[in-house]
């Protein structure tokens, strides 16, 4: 599963629609800024570093762990609505 795919059943849990978007190109050009502001002691939410975090494929096989697992206790929107409501309980997250 992708990231995407992921964050849109959250999105979709709390909003009803899938996330919004925004281009790669884009988060560049305010990660520039955040550099820069970075560079004379200003704090900005987005840097280049952070943004090659988020842009950088993660993905780790799992095919041995499920060779050893029976079926899992949880499916992904099990855990999503388990988490939201979760968040909810520290006011983290309203539906």
């Amino acid at each position: 599963m992708n990231l995407k795919d992921w964050v849109d059943r959250f999105s979709n849990a709390l909003c009803g629609k899938p996330a919004r978007t925004v281009p790669v190109w884009c988060l560049r050009g305010i990660a520039f800024v955040g550099d820069a502001l970075g560079s004379v002691g200003v704090s900005f939410p987005l840097s280049s570093y952070r943004l090659m975090n988020m842009i950088t494929p993660n993905v780790i096989n799992v095919d041995e762990t499920l060779k050893i697992t029976d079926k899992l206790p949880y499916t992904l929107d099990d855990g999503v609505r388990s988490t939201i409501e979760w968040l909810n309980t520290f006011g983290g997250c309203e539906t």
